[in-house]
């Protein structure tokens, strides 16, 4: 039989996308990168932190529409907000204010928050007083004063604790719903299939 003597087909597909899921993974790949390649690795540290609170929201988000009828109102809270109403809604117990995983949370917001509504500013802290004979003179004398999403990006500490404290929120969060059956970080379903409609 030729191809086109079976006529036509309608060709039907269907996509779940868990945005959380791909941000999340995004947010591993590029700390990693941070950690194997030092050369521009600040960037990779900054940009996992980005990708790390962007993938919060979205989880926030995903539980929301799945088990909150009025989660559209809740839309415009600010993330800890949103947070506290999940734990609220679930039971879920992350600690006090001032200890992980709510204060590497509240640090990350604001560091999101300084990004976000960035603006340009002159650093200029106290000035520091050494003896010229100080050991520590010329570094004191070449390094520049930096903000704090600077001081953050040095290293991966903070990108790797982010992460750590969300996975226990997502984790703790994750445990408490009602319906689990699909991991934790799935990316979403896809299915496809075909109508035949003749010629």
């Amino acid at each position: 039989m030729q191809p086109d003597e079976r006529g036509y087909a309608y060709v039907d597909h269907e996509r779940e996308v868990n945005t959380y899921a791909h941000l999340w993974h995004a947010s591993r790949c590029v700390l990693e990168k941070g950690l194997s390649e030092r050369k521009g690795c600040a960037w990779q540290f900054l940009s996992s932190l980005v990708l790390s609170m962007f993938a919060f929201e979205a989880y926030m988000n995903h539980v929301g529409d799945a088990y909150i009828e009025n989660w559209d109102d809740l839309e415009r809270l600010r993330p800890m907000e949103k947070l506290r109403h999940l734990c609220l809604t679930f039971k879920i117990d992350l600690g006090a204010k001032g200890e992980r995983p709510l204060q590497t949370l509240n640090d990350l917001i604001k560091l999101r928050n300084e990004l976000a509504h960035g603006h340009s500013v002159t650093l200029k802290p106290k000035p520091t007083l050494l003896a010229y004979n100080d050991p520590n003179f010329d570094q004191q004398l070449s390094e520049e004063p930096v903000t704090q999403w600077e001081a953050r990006i040095r290293s991966a500490d903070f990108a790797a604790r982010v992460r750590e404290d969300l996975e226990t929120v997502f984790k703790a969060i994750h445990a408490r719903l009602p319906d689990r059956e699909m991991p934790l970080f799935h990316f979403g379903f896809h299915t496809s299939g075909s109508r035949h409609v003749g010629k």
